[in-house]
C-alpha cells in the first residue's frame, strides 16, 4: 500500500512555484524598467543635449569672431608704431606669434590665444606711449644739463654737472634697447638730482656774485686804512669766508 503524503507538503510545494513566478515576473518588470528609464535618458540628452551642445558652440564661434574683429581693429592701430623700439617690437611679434597660433585652434582653443594676442598688442602701444614720454622729459632735461647756467668756475658743481650728464646719456641709451622700465626709474632719480643741482647751483652763483664783490670793494680800498687793525680782522674773516667758499663749492 502506497504511502500518501502529508497535506501540508503539497501546499509548501505550491507556495514555492508560485513564489518562483513572482520572482521571475519581478526581475522582468526591474529589466523592463531599466530600459525605459535608459531609453528616457538617451532621449533626453538627444533632444537636448544636441541643441545645447550646438548652441555652446555657436557661442564660441561668435567669441572668437569678436576677438578676431578686436584683433583686426588693434592691429591696424598697432601698424602705425615704430618697430624701431625694442620694446614695441617684441609685443608686436609676441601679437602675432599668438594670432598665427589661434588660426589653427578650434574656437574654445582659439579664444585664449586670441586675447593674448590683443593684450600684446595693447603692450606694444602702452610701450611705446611710455617711450614718447619719457623723451618729452629727457629732451629738455639734457639742454637744461648742456646750458650756459651753471657755475662751472665751481669744481663741485661741475663735477656733478659732468655726472648728470653722463647719467642722462646712459638713460638715453636704456631707452634706445627698449629697457624703458628701468629707464623710468633712473630718469625719476635723474629729476631729484638736478633739482638739487639747480638749487645748489643758485646759491653758489650768489657766493660767487657776493665774492667778487668783495674783491673790487678791496680793490678801491684807501692805503692808509689797508694798516688798520679793524681792517685786518675784516681780511682774516674774508680769508676764512674764501676757504669756506670753495670748500662748500667742493663738492
Amino acid at each position: 500500500m502506497s504511502e500518501t503524503k502529508p497535506q501540508h507538503e503539497d501546499n509548501w510545494s505550491a507556495a514555492g512555484m508560485a513564489g518562483m513566478f513572482d520572482a521571475v515576473h519581478r526581475q522582468r518588470d526591474q529589466r523592463r524598467y531599466r530600459r525605459m528609464v535608459a531609453l528616457w535618458v538617451l532621449t533626453t540628452v538627444i533632444f537636448l543635449g544636441l541643441p545645447l551642445w550646438t548652441t555652446w558652440n555657436l557661442y564660441q564661434d561668435a567669441r572668437r569672431n569678436t576677438l578676431l574683429e578686436e584683433y583686426a581693429v588693434q592691429s591696424q592701430k598697432a601698424e602705425q608704431l615704430p618697430e624701431s623700439n625694442p620694446a614695441v617690437a617684441a609685443a608686436l611679434g609676441d601679437a602675432r606669434k599668438w594670432r598665427q597660433m589661434a588660426g589653427s585652434e578650434t574656437a574654445a582653443d582659439a579664444i585664449p590665444l586670441l586675447r593674448k594676442a590683443i593684450a600684446a598688442l595693447q603692450v606694444a602701444g602702452a610701450a611705446d606711449r611710455d617711450m614718447t614720454r619719457l623723451r618729452d622729459l629727457l629732451n629738455p632735461l639734457g639742454e637744461t644739463l648742456s646750458g650756459e647756467q651753471w657755475n662751472v668756475s665751481s669744481a663741485g658743481i661741475n663735477a656733478r654737472l659732468q655726472q648728470l650728464s653722463q647719467q642722462h646719456k646712459q638713460i638715453v641709451s636704456r631707452l634706445d634697447r627698449g629697457e624703458i622700465d628701468t629707464a623710468q626709474k633712473e630718469l625719476a632719480e635723474l629729476l631729484q638730482r638736478v633739482g638739487t643741482l639747480q638749487r645748489d647751483n643758485v646759491e653758489a652763483m650768489q657766493t660767487s656774485l657776493a665774492r667778487q664783490a668783495w674783491v673790487r670793494l678791496q680793490s678801491v680800498l684807501p692805503r692808509r686804512l689797508q694798516s688798520d687793525a679793524t681792517w685786518q680782522d675784516i681780511q682774516t674773516v674774508a680769508q676764512q669766508a674764501e676757504d669756506g667758499w670753495k670748500a662748500a663749492t667742493d663738492w
